[in-house]
């Protein structure tokens, strides 16, 4: 078997394509899915005047042969790891035992709205964490009743045993989560992007380049699957979730959120979120974790500037989240997020 080694010490087998732990999933084991999948026509998004954000590097130098994917290798210390987080947390949408503590930019319920996707540009930072059970992420989540995708980066010790800032997939269906590939479901199709690799070099606050991701989730209006693509136009395939394990999802959505989100346990200090900085103290990319190009995906594949929306904060005095609207041409719809409960 072809592997990779990264200069972390992670390593990457790339697996082929049908023997990917998706198809575990007792829901696609008489599927009919293919290596080259992602080959159709994906809507082409609209307009802007360009990106603020600087190069960043994510993914294999060199990705794997035609018909494979890249899996991170199971270490023991994963293991270890593995059953500790359920421990700790379960799912993170239900378990008594952790907090999530998130700070967005929402969709207003609306029965008549419905959404095919959402897409945004992410403002990549490496936030401070007290302990290594909690974590804090820049995201972009799309629901629809039990069901919901999220994807971004988080900074993660209990899944990576690290303080990397690393790609984030989340999904659940129904009574069923998970964080990347840690139970079969996702399809993974792209040779070169593995799910939870670390994401350099990261924004500082202050002067300096600041770095960016365009995260996109897109529905499939012919099959209804759920795709996750990144990238400078939003059209690289990183893979896709398939209709069949959803309810809610199984259609539309019907809720999008933007922004950052914590997770903690009782008793302890939260950690940084974005840069540390509260966006309603200073507001100014140079110094505060930002999402911008933030859009929704409607019915025919029209893409649209976010609308209909609220800000939320579930700890207000700790995490705070300022919309800003449409700002310009380069940014469009616009909002700084963030904060910390490092400082007692």
């Amino acid at each position: 078997m072809i592997y990779f080694q990264t200069r972390y010490g992670e390593i990457y087998d790339c697996v082929d394509f049908y023997k990917q732990l998706a198809f575990d999933h007792p829901l696609l084991k008489n599927h009919s899915f293919h290596s080259q999948v992602h080959s159709f026509s994906v809507p082409k998004m609209m307009a802007n005047d360009g990106s603020s954000s600087n190069s960043i590097k994510i993914g294999l130098k060199r990705g794997c042969p035609t018909g494979t994917v890249p899996i991170r290798r199971t270490t023991k210390e994963d293991l270890i790891r593995a059953k500790l987080h359920a421990e700790k947390y379960g799912s993170k949408l239900s378990s008594n035992l952790a907090k999530v503590q998130p700070a967005v930019v929402r969709t207003i319920s609306d029965p008549n709205q419905k959404y095919d996707g959402a897409f945004s540009t992410i403002s990549i930072y490496n936030p401070g964490l007290v302990h290594d059970h909690q974590y804090s992420s820049g995201q972009m989540t799309v629901k629809n009743g039990p069901d919901q995708i999220q994807v971004g980066w988080t900074v993660n010790p209990t899944l990576y045993g690290d303080n990397n800032t690393r790609l984030l997939t989340f999904w659940q269906a129904s009574q069923t989560s998970c964080f990347n590939t840690r139970c079969p479901g996702f399809i993974i199709v792209n040779s070169k992007i593995p799910l939870g690799a670390i994401i350099v070099p990261v924004s500082k606050q202050g002067s300096g380049p600041k770095y960016g991701v365009n995260f996109r989730v897109w529905r499939d209006p012919k099959n209804g699957n759920w795709w996750h693509f990144l990238g400078p136009d939003w059209r690289t395939p990183i893979g896709f979730w398939p209709k069949r394990l959803f309810s809610g999802l199984a259609g539309r959505a019907n809720y999008i959120d933007w922004g950052g989100e914590v997770l903690n346990l009782p008793g302890m200090r939260g950690p940084q979120m974005g840069s540390g900085i509260y966006p309603d103290v200073i507001e100014n990319s140079k110094y505060v974790a930002f999402s911008f190009n933030m859009g929704i995906t409607v019915e025919d594949d029209i893409q649209l500037d976010a609308r209909g929306i609220e800000t939320f904060s579930d700890d207000a005095a700790h995490y705070r989240v300022s919309d800003k609207g449409f700002f310009d041409g380069r940014f469009r719809h616009l909002a700084f997020w963030g904060g910390t409960d490092l400082v007692a």
